[in-house]
């Protein structure tokens, strides 16, 4: 009866026991001396990657087993998944370890919301930094287009120096209008949603990025429709989506081998949606890559030139207005990004 007892109490603590470790969310794997998996919990038999997972584990469990202390390493597998990898060891009654187990977290979404934070932070310093500059220059450019405004008015238009004069105003307002779309881009209340003009948001980013686009030989075509109704939500951040598709078709761009390069700009309501079409003739995207491309961190960019949060972010901002950013691209032949924002109305404000 005793034997009875103390086997059936033994056989409920190993019940308990394996109960909890199936209950674990995070993988739990127990390893033999030969690195071979000797048990694991549901949450590693369920996992997609588990034999890369295993196969870089192996460093670490041979480290582990050899010299009897507990280890810790990173692990990265494929689409950017990571993983931290904890072993500890398993030691009989004379403290020979004869298994090690592995514990793995998945701080993959962690690590994002880190890089995110860090991000934004440093797009808060820039928009400080960019609507410092802009202040100090309103003030020398309301002096150019003050005193080229005088000039003008005492100079006949038949005077050599009213040409000069003339292109000194045309580019103080071009200055004044860069400055303008500045202080938009960077104001605090980016957040605020009211009723603007798609078109003018356009015109806005353009303000900015017309000079790179030229710099690069890149011609722009623009088919805006005109009797377009406000629609509601903030232009900022609208305006900061425009601007990572014009800047991912530049990129697009620049690695292409297209003797005439082009970028096209469309505005046109579709049932319920308002829809800014941005086109490249660029090197397209692989379908392999399609469905990765809005990843946070995806990217096929050299460290310098991207971080892979672009189109993660500016799908987000989208989707914060009820709104959606569709692709289609061809490899060799360009791609074509459809942002679609929904019509509230005809209210302007």
């Amino acid at each position: 009866m005793e034997n009875a007892q103390l086997y059936k109490e033994v056989l409920h603590s190993k019940q308990e026991w394996e109960d909890t470790f199936k209950a674990v969310e995070d993988m739990i794997i127990v390893f033999d001396h030969k690195g071979t998996v000797y048990q694991s919990n549901d949450s590693a038999r369920g996992f997609s990657n588990l034999v890369p997972l295993i196969e870089k584990s192996q460093n670490l469990i041979q480290d582990t087993f050899s010299f009897n202390k507990p280890g810790f390493q990173e692990i990265l597998l494929q689409h950017d998944t990571i993983l931290e990898m904890h072993a500890y060891p398993i030691q009989n009654k004379e403290h020979q370890v004869y298994g090690v187990i592995a514990y793995y977290k998945n701080v993959t979404e962690r690590r994002q919301m880190e890089v995110q934070l860090l991000h934004a932070g440093k797009l808060g310093a820039i928009g400080e930094m960019a609507a410092g500059i802009a202040h100090e220059l309103n003030s020398p450019l309301t002096a150019i287009l003050g005193n080229s405004q005088i000039l003008l008015r005492k100079t006949p238009q038949d005077n050599p120096d009213y040409m000069l004069l003339d292109d000194i105003k045309i580019c103080g307002d071009r200055c004044r209008q860069i400055v303008k779309s500045l202080l938009t881009f960077s104001r605090q209340d980016e957040y605020r949603f009211h009723y603007y003009s798609i078109n003018e948001a356009i015109h806005q980013v353009l303000n900015l990025l017309k000079f790179q686009l030229g710099k690069k030989q890149i011609s722009l075509h623009l088919s805006l429709q005109e009797d377009l109704p406000f629609i509601k939500g903030s232009q900022p951040q609208i305006e900061q989506i425009i601007i990572n598709l014009l800047l991912n078709a530049k990129d697009a761009l620049d690695e292409s081998a297209q003797t005439e390069k082009s970028i096209s700009i469309a505005t046109y309501s579709e049932n319920k949606f308002m829809v800014v079409q941005v086109t490249d003739n660029g090197t397209g995207i692989e379908q392999e890559r399609l469905p990765f491309i809005f990843h946070p961190f995806h990217t096929t960019k050299d460290r310098e030139k991207g971080t892979g949060l672009g189109l993660s972010v500016s799908l987000g901002i989208a989707k914060d207005h009820g709104g959606k950013i569709d692709v289609l691209s061809t490899p060799g032949h360009g791609s074509t990004f459809f942002l679609r924002l929904p019509i509230q109305g005809e209210e302007r404000g």
